[in-house]
């Protein structure tokens, strides 16, 4: 199996209390992402189990019945990233006054949100956001993330079969 996750499974920085107060829109998002699990990551968390329960089993009355199931899961390098696409995507296409004109619901959206302030709009921005180009800019963050988990260095090979989010040798280290 192979995964493409639009959410990295990269730890946040620990951010200090008191610096700055989200905004409106800003505060709930950021207030449900610790009770809203993804769930890709939760699936392949799942599969990763299952694949240590049949490890347990052994082989069944029938040799090859139970086996590991090898998944690749490809996600961005960093948690903002899909934020980041969506507020740049708003900003080339939908934030000007001619952009307006061509799509107003968009334009509208993004300024309701404020879409161009920062990755966190970004990010409810891309809740909402269904234009072509934010499809297509998120296509080739996919591939540059499959591009470089091919060219990453697996001590155990490409596939994966363990726990998600595990080293995965010297090249995971270094990112």
């Amino acid at each position: 199996m192979i995964a493409i996750g639009l959410n990295s499974i990269v730890p946040g920085p620990d951010e200090v209390a008191g610096e700055e107060e989200p905004d409106v829109f800003v505060g709930p998002l950021s207030s449900s992402r610790p009770c809203s699990p993804i769930p890709l990551v939760e699936d392949v968390h799942t599969l990763a189990t299952v694949n240590e329960l049949v490890d347990g089993y052994g082989e069944g009355p029938v040799p090859g019945e139970r086996r590991r199931l090898p998944y690749i899961f490809i996600a961005p390098p960093e948690r903002e990233t899909i934020g980041r696409i969506a507020c740049q995507c708003f900003k080339e296409h939908y934030a000007g006054l001619l952009d307006a004109r061509r799509s107003p619901e968009l334009a509208f959206l993004g300024r309701l949100v404020y879409g161009d302030a920062g990755p966190e709009h970004g990010e409810l921005l891309s809740y909402l956001f269904f234009a072509p180009e934010f499809a297509a800019a998120l296509i080739r963050q996919g591939k540059r993330d499959g591009q470089q988990w091919v060219e990453e260095q697996h001590d155990e090979g490409l596939w994966d079969s363990g726990p998600l989010g595990r080293d995965r040798g010297p090249a995971a280290t270094a990112s």
